[in-house]
């Protein structure tokens, strides 16, 4: 019989169901006994089922039944609707893989560890967004804000974003990178030095990014406790004013009893935003008028 033949009669029993997600399938000598082939014959069967990925070789368990439809893709995917939900902590292979039904080895053939797939979903997440977006102005603060507002906007769909994305020790993530390369893109040409080009990027990728960090511990405590952000500062005011007025912070208890006061997230943000575009744009403008 050929090792084609004896690869047919197994995909069947696959595509049948006989043999289940993570089963181990026949070995090289139990398939030589069972068809009566030759060692060379029982192989080429196997490197067939692997090669269509019915099957995978696992080192020291040996070649087992692959799950069906898996791709790295759709990890990412299930991994990013959980962590959207319920924070990147939750996150976990176990946790994924019970999510899509497989077996927790099974994901470790796309990616070797935890780390890695938090890499993944940090590019997933600006991949789902498509590439930053270009106004149509010639406006270095038209462009720079529009910049800045598609990652706060990034941000707000995947709270734990911010928190996950490394400033210091950035990830390679390459539709991550795409921002930065588009920031630098809209300050090329500034008469800035190749230092202060990227010191500009980052204080616009850095400072969305600062700003959102707040985003997922937010989300967490209002899951966690059920209470809003509005409800929690109304159930802290009256212990708040006492402790301004016990240590005696005039200023604090001004700032708390003015009833127009409300600081949201995007507020927060928004009044940042202006102020830091502000500086910014006057030190490029600066550097771009002719030296004498």
């Amino acid at each position: 019989m050929s090792s084609a033949r004896i690869a047919e009669e197994i995909r069947a029993r696959i595509s049948e169901g006989e043999l289940k997600n993570g089963a181990r399938e026949h070995s090289a000598r139990q398939i030589m006994r069972k068809w009566g082939v030759a060692n060379a014959t029982a192989s080429k069967a196997l490197s067939i089922l692997i090669d269509a990925g019915l099957a995978r070789a696992i080192p020291g368990v040996g070649t087992v039944v692959a799950e069906q439809g898996l791709s790295q893709a759709r990890i990412v995917s299930a991994a990013i609707a959980i962590a959207d939900k319920e924070g990147l902590a939750a996150v976990s292979i176990r946790r994924v893989a019970t999510d899509l039904d497989v077996s927790p080895m099974s994901l470790y053939r796309y990616f070797p560890s935890r780390d890695e797939l938090v890499v993944l979903l940090i590019d997933g997440a600006f991949a789902a967004e498509g590439p930053p977006a270009r106004v149509r102005s010639s406006d270095l603060r038209q462009q720079l804000e529009a910049a800045a507002r598609q990652q706060w906007k990034i941000y707000g769909k995947h709270p734990w974003l911010a928190g996950a994305l490394s400033m210091s020790r950035p990830q390679l993530a390459p539709h991550g990178m795409l921002h930065t390369e588009y920031l630098l893109e809209i300050l090329d040409g500034k008469g800035l030095r190749v230092e202060q080009l990227m010191l500009c990027a980052l204080s616009v990728a850095g400072y969305v990014r600062g700003a959102a960090a707040s985003l997922e511990a937010e989300q967490q405590a209002e899951q966690e406790t059920g209470i809003s952000q509005d409800a929690f500062f109304e159930q802290q005011d009256a212990r708040f004013r006492e402790v301004v007025q016990t240590l005696e912070m005039p200023m604090l208890h001004r700032v708390a009893g003015d009833p127009e006061l409300d600081l949201p997230l995007e507020t927060q943000f928004e009044f940042g935003l202006a102020r830091m575009l502000d500086g910014l744009v006057a030190y490029v403008h600066a550097n771009d008028r002719p030296r004498k």
